[in-house]
């Protein structure tokens, strides 16, 4: 039978520029020229920073048009002098965010992967269940806020019409 595959791009230098220094941009463009037998069904980021991973997935988006995959880290990086591991902030700086925080915020980002075509999100190094917990509760939270403004506009339509 024939093998299906997901490419990720891992750890990302910058939104254009993967660890190795390639170009995503090519990276994407050698993977829509040569897999013409459509086994790579989707494209996505893998262990990239939480912040990385929406302009990382429009990137992608605009030169691919396979289903989106995302699975950042949780943002946390090896901090060498105090030997462990320590939140980044929105700034790239360390920050003194709890690990709750952390989850939520990781949360919250989900649902702009969604709204940037993502349709497999999950977490990488350093990810917990309560990170998976949180983007759980924010894409549902967003699904229903859909739902709600599906109606209201059906609503408002059939207003118009009466």
């Amino acid at each position: 039978g024939a093998c299906s595959h997901v490419l990720a791009v891992n750890r990302c230098r910058s939104a254009a520029e993967l660890q190795s220094g390639e170009r995503l941009a090519d990276a994407v463009d050698a993977i829509e020229q040569y897999d013409i037998s459509g086994q790579v069904e989707a494209i996505g980021v893998n262990c990239a920073a939480p912040l990385l991973a929406s302009p990382l997935l429009r990137a992608i988006r605009a030169r691919s048009p396979r289903p989106l995959v995302a699975y950042p880290n949780s943002g946390e990086v090896w901090d060498e002098w105090a030997h462990g591991w320590v939140a980044v902030g929105p700034d790239g700086a360390p920050s003194a965010e709890s690990a709750a925080a952390g989850a939520e915020r990781f949360g919250r980002l989900a649902r702009q992967w969604a709204a940037d075509g993502a349709v497999l999100i999950g977490g990488c190094c350093r990810t917990r269940p309560d990170h998976i917990a949180a983007v759980a509760r924010e894409l549902r939270a967003a699904e229903e806020e859909g739902r709600h403004e599906e109606q209201g506009a059906a609503g408002q339509q059939e207003q118009r019409g009466a």
